[in-house]
This record gives structure tokens, C-alpha cells and sequence, in this order.
């Protein structure tokens, strides 16, 4: 669709040259520095952050990768690790890497650590059900009933509709 909008307008652009239309010219000529301008420069203007992110989100693919191996090992287990711990150093924006880094540390039995992310992921989303939801999980596996009811009710609060949340809040109660 942006290819037969960007050919129709280098049509209407030279078909303006031809009238000698210099005023539509230059408009057509300003839109399209803006418009590479707001392109180059990956807004919010912040690069930086943008290659970070984006390196987050790689590190949580290959992250993923290597969690979800069938024939995974201990090996893989450790790569997984620190490839999610990458993840959100690098994209600490991300509830859901931090939710899978939690996971990861479940899965290497290290379930202080997993509460630990998860009771700063609740501070740092507080509107995120899924953050509480799975703080609720991980709280009532290490034996945390009370703790694990409130986070549960609060995943229920923060979005009603959360069925998998309801379900196990009503399994807890």
C-alpha cells in the first residue's frame, strides 16, 4: 500500500514539474524530508534505547529458544538464563521478559530469585495483570498462601476478565 502511494505521488509530483506548479513542488519536496526525517531518526528520537530494545527483544527470542528445547539440558537451561537476564537488562520495559526470566528461575529451582523479579515487576507494572498473576503462581509454589491470595486478587482487579487469573484465584481460595 505505501508503494502505490509513494509511485502515485512521484506521479502527481511530476506532473506538477511539467505545470511548473513550484509551490506544490516544494510542499511535495518538505513532506518527503519530514517524512524521511521522522523515519531515519526512529522516534521517540531516542536510538539508543530503540537498538537496546530491540537487541531485548533478540536476546528473549534466543532466550526462548533454547527454554523450550526438547532435548534441552542443563546447558541450555543456563544459556536460557542468561539470555533473559540480558533480555531485561536491556528492556527492562518489558513485563513479559520479565515474567519469563521469573519462569526461567523457577525452572533452574532458584524460586527466590523468581519472587524477587516478580515483587519489583508488580512496582515497576502495577496494571499489569499478568505480572500479578503469575507473582500469585509463583508465591503460592513456594508456600506463600496469604501473599499468593492478594496477588491473585490483585491480577483479578487489574483486569476482570482474566479467566486463567480467576481460575486460580477460586482454586486458591
Amino acid at each position: 500500500m505505501l508503494i502505490t502511494s509513494a509511485a502515485a505521488g512521484l506521479v502527481e509530483l511530476a506532473r506538477q514539474i511539467r505545470s511548473r506548479s513550484w509551490t506544490r513542488v516544494l510542499t511535495y519536496g518538505v513532506a518527503l524530508f519530514l517524512a524521511a526525517l521522522f523515519v531515519f531518526t526512529n522516534p521517540p528520537f531516542d536510538r539508543d534505547r530503540f537498538i537496546r530494545a530491540t537487541e531485548g527483544e533478540g536476546h528473549g527470542i534466543l532466550a526462548h529458544h533454547y527454554a523450550t528445547r526438547e532435548d534441552r539440558r542443563r546447558e541450555d537451561d543456563l544459556r536460557a538464563l542468561a539470555h533473559f537476564e540480558e533480555a531485561v537488562r536491556l528492556k527492562p520495559t518489558s513485563p513479559n521478559l520479565q515474567i519469563a526470566l521469573a519462569k526461567q528461575y523457577l525452572i533452574m529451582e532458584r524460586g527466590g530469585e523468581a519472587q524477587l523479579t516478580l515483587a519489583r515487576a508488580t512496582k515497576q507494572f502495577p496494571d499489569s495483570a499478568e505480572v500479578y498473576f503469575e507473582y500469585g503462581r509463583v508465591l503460592g509454589q513456594l508456600g506463600s498462601a496469604r501473599e499468593a491470595l492478594n496477588a491473585l486478587q490483585t491480577a483479578v482487579r487489574v483486569q476482570p476478565a482474566y479467566a486463567e487469573a480467576h481460575q486460580a484465584l477460586g482454586c486458591r481460595l
